[in-house]
């Protein structure tokens, strides 16, 4: 028995509410989307739903451009497969409820079907970089990390003197 419960999943699938296209108003209906990762956030807001997010390979009827603030696509133009982060209010109930009583039987544990590498590099502090996209000011400028935390780097610019804070996406390593 303890052995099936730590065997990892071959693939899962959820639901994903389907937004009306050049609209943010749901049809009625859900896209079926390849599960990667569920993590559980078991606190409540005022409306009433938790703060819980799923990782799921990308669907065509999910990456239309109006709705990239609301599935977001992680790591695209630098991961070779990107996938999407949907929130808690956009995934079915019953399949947000399931997950959640698995996650509270398994000690509040994230499900992990296929594991999502990070959406962008990690810089270690004194790591060399160039910059390669960001503000024309700094653009092939050089510089040292001082900082890294969630995705961005504050860089110090040792020619001009100045330390300048950029997505981690737009650095490249020395």
């Amino acid at each position: 028995m303890l052995a099936t419960l730590l065997m990892p999943r071959i693939d899962a699938t959820i639901r994903v509410k389907k937004l009306k296209p050049q609209t943010l108003k749901e049809d009625g209906t859900y896209v079926v989307a390849e599960l990667l990762e569920f993590h559980p956030d078991m606190t409540e807001t005022k409306r009433g739903r938790g703060s819980s997010y799923a990782h799921v390979k990308p669907h065509p009827e999910l990456l239309l451009p109006e709705h990239s603030h609301i599935y977001p696509p992680c790591g695209e133009g630098y991961l070779p497969e990107p996938y999407l982060r949907i929130s808690e209010m956009y995934l079915y109930h019953e399949d947000v409820r399931e997950m959640l009583s698995w996650c509270q039987q398994n000690d509040y544990r994230p499900i992990i079907v296929h594991k999502c590498p990070l959406p962008y590099p990690v810089f270690k502090r004194g790591a060399r970089v160039r910059v390669i996209a960001g503000p024309e000011a700094f653009l092939n400028q050089e510089g040292t990390v001082t900082s890294f935390n969630s995705g961005f780097c504050r860089v110090k610019f040792e020619k001009k003197g100045i330390i300048r804070t950029f997505d981690a996406l737009h650095l490249t390593p020395l």
